[in-house]
């Protein structure tokens, strides 16, 4: 495997970890506030968890694919001339931490696309 691929597994992985993380903490307060805390471990609320993870995810994904074109297409982009590194994401950009992460969870396609541009 490639650099670029180790970067986006790892992107992905810290993702999902992070909307399991998320999940769970709702998870875990809604069965406090019903008083029922020991639900936690039935697997149908463990299923419940796993499955909003993963559209936690899928929405954060959609929302940084739509971010990082709102800022290509604004011109916030700058690509590198040989199309190896990664754009540079303008200052005055709202929303640059998702384009980043856009970008790391799609290496591949960002310096293919960036190979196309120079």
């Amino acid at each position: 495997m490639q650099v670029p691929t180790f970067v986006a597994i790892r992107a992905n992985l810290v993702l999902f970890a992070l909307a399991v993380a998320l999940s769970d903490a709702a998870c875990l307060l809604v069965t406090v506030l019903f008083g029922r805390p020991d639900t936690m471990s039935q697997p149908a609320a463990r299923i419940a968890a796993l499955g909003g993870a993963a559209a936690l995810a899928m929405l954060v994904r959609r929302r940084a694919r739509r971010a990082f074109d709102a800022a290509e297409s604004s011109r916030q982009l700058a690509w590198s001339a040989n199309g190896c590194d990664e754009p540079g994401i303008a200052a005055t950009c709202r929303e640059d931490w998702l384009v980043q992460l856009h970008i790391e969870l799609n290496r591949g396609a960002a310096q293919g696309k960036a190979a196309a541009k120079g």
